[in-house]
């Protein structure tokens, strides 16, 4: 359909004469849903200059539940795309009273004259559509103070009916609308006169660590500050030339419980519209880690969130190792992280024998080595001498019996090491082997 435009503002020219931007007024706008909407962040937008005001409801035990939308390829009018919503109530979905409602809005740009909306239940009853009056920036988010200008409730899944709305009838010409959607597909939104600006938007594309599940653990530096990490790639999927330096052109790392800000990094780079920057990193530094992972088990949830729409990626829980060395002694090729203690028991023996095992760093501060040794008639693949261990490196150790000489041999291996520079302790293993003089009968009952 062909669209008439009018200027409503003249062109914004910044002090060295370049454009900034040129909002319009767009005759006849329509939003039809028939290109797919992301909805796997809870902040998505149905298009461009659209809002979101997204409400959640917190559990007894903290944990964030929100509404669902799903977009459907073939679920709007004549099989055509649709927004299907789910219930206005959030909460874990395997209590009967863990949950509650929530007040989530879809919200128009700033729209004038009449308009319209075609709506389907989406179960055999109870679906509705409620209409508000939103402030300017379509930020309001409480729900008592929203002045409510429509409803069309008990919506079945039959047939698709339409919404009208004059809000010029209503004195709220030139106003936002939010859209308070449950059990309902949407589809085909349409406003006489709508204000459109070339919108600035960036979406997140990727970000190492990817994790989505388990635990994601970040490194304490030695000055006991936790580095949080994530190496990111972003795209200008809006409508404007990015340019470093370009207000809100930046990635935030926030908390997933409140979307506290940790640490806020601009883009580096200019970005022509639907190109993708290469990656770069998004870096925050947490001061004191205890006050926030107050013991082992407690795993923060920290996310990233581009500042241009305010749209996120959630990671795993976040925890972080500490800034210490962990000695450990074990058997070569062993995951264990504890250390071994049974006896370096060889037997009796008729040839050279070798025992493999390692020294391994299950920590992130450097492990040192300070010294080894190892009883009369045995030896090993290390000179003994003074060594470092980084983080969660292994170094072989292999203990070898020579069996040059009939008789026993025993004795203890003795590694001297330091933690993290810390005081020297020792590590003592028994080692024992018996060389059994050629032509001696024997049986070691294996």
């Amino acid at each position: 359909m062909k669209r008439l435009y009018k200027f409503l503002t003249a062109l914004v020219i910044t002090m060295t004469g370049g454009l900034v931007s040129q909002a319009e007024t767009v005759e006849n706008y329509t939003v039809d849903f028939n290109s797919e909407i992301s909805t796997s962040d809870h902040a998505f937008r149905v298009a461009p200059n659209w809002k979101h005001i997204v409400d959640k409801y917190t559990d007894g035990y903290g944990y964030d539940y929100y509404m669902s939308y799903t977009y459907s390829a073939t679920g709007g009018v004549d099989g055509t795309g649709a927004l299907k919503c789910g219930e206005q109530k959030a909460g874990d979905p395997y209590s009967y009273d863990d949950n509650g409602p929530v007040w989530d809005l879809l919200v128009t740009p700033v729209v004038s004259g009449k308009i319209y909306l075609k709506v389907k239940g989406a179960s055999y009853s109870g679906g509705y559509v409620e209409l508000y009056k939103v402030n300017a920036t379509g930020t309001a988010k409480d729900g008592s103070s929203l002045r409510k200008i429509a409803q069309k409730t008990d919506f079945t899944n039959s047939d698709y009916s339409d919404i009208e709305v004059d809000l010029a009838e209503l004195s709220l010409d030139g106003q936002r609308v939010g859209i308070r959607a449950s059990n309902v597909y949407l589809d085909d939104f349409r406003a006489e006169s709508a204000v459109i600006e070339p919108e600035k938007s960036i979406k997140i594309v990727t970000a190492e660590p990817s994790a989505t599940s388990g635990v994601i653990y970040w490194d304490q530096q030695a000055n006991g500050k936790v580095s949080v990490k994530y190496t990111v790639t972003v795209q200008n999927n809006g409508e404007v030339k990015l340019t470093k330096g370009d207000p809100n052109y930046s990635i935030s790392l926030v908390y997933g419980s409140n979307d506290e800000v940790l640490a806020t990094v601009p883009v580096p780079y200019d970005l022509e519209v639907g190109d993708t920057s290469v990656p770069f990193d998004v870096v925050a530094l947490v001061e004191n880690p205890k006050s926030i992972w107050t013991s082992t088990y407690k795993n923060i949830p920290i996310n990233l969130m581009e500042n241009l729409q305010g749209s996120k990626v959630t990671r795993a829980n976040s925890n972080y190792k500490p800034w210490e060395a962990k000695f450990v002694f074990r058997k070569a090729n062993s995951s264990q992280t504890s250390v071994y203690t049974d006896p370096v028991a060889m037997g009796m023996v008729t040839a050279a024998t070798t025992m493999n095992y390692e020294i391994f760093n299950n920590g992130i501060a450097p492990l040192t080595i300070k010294s080894i040794s190892l009883p009369q008639g045995f030896t090993m693949n290390l000179d003994g001498s003074e060594f470092v261990l980084g983080k969660e490196e292994t170094k072989p150790f292999d203990i070898t019996f020579p069996a040059t000489e009939a008789g026993k041999f025993a004795g203890n291996l003795v590694i001297e090491y330091s933690e993290n520079g810390g005081e020297v302790k020792t590590f003592t293993l028994p080692v024992s082997a018996t060389m059994i003089a050629e032509g001696t009968w024997f049986a070691d009952f294996n």
